[in-house]
């Protein structure tokens, strides 16, 4: 069995702190509203908190869409 240098160990812990520390950290300023649904397949959302309007009659805003099990087996087929 081969040693593991003390400098891998250390780069191993402090990867593992900080994922727990930033891996899981909560987003501010990020409101999503739901605005589709279809059936029990899909949700898609807005970001309310952060729409913009660059200039007329344009709007900017974030989008995400979430599937559930059911339609992530339809989306592949």
């Amino acid at each position: 069995m081969e040693k593991v240098s003390s400098s891998i160990k250390l780069g191993v812990i402090f990867a593992v702190i900080g994922h727990a520390i930033f891996g899981y950290a909560e987003v501010w300023g990020v409101d999503w509203k739901v605005f589709w649904e279809f059936n029990d397949e899909t949700k898609s959302y807005y970001d309310a908190e952060n729409i913009a309007f660059p200039s007329e009659n344009i709007v900017r805003v974030w989008i995400k869409v979430s599937y559930t099990s059911k339609g992530v087996a339809k989306f592949v087929k």
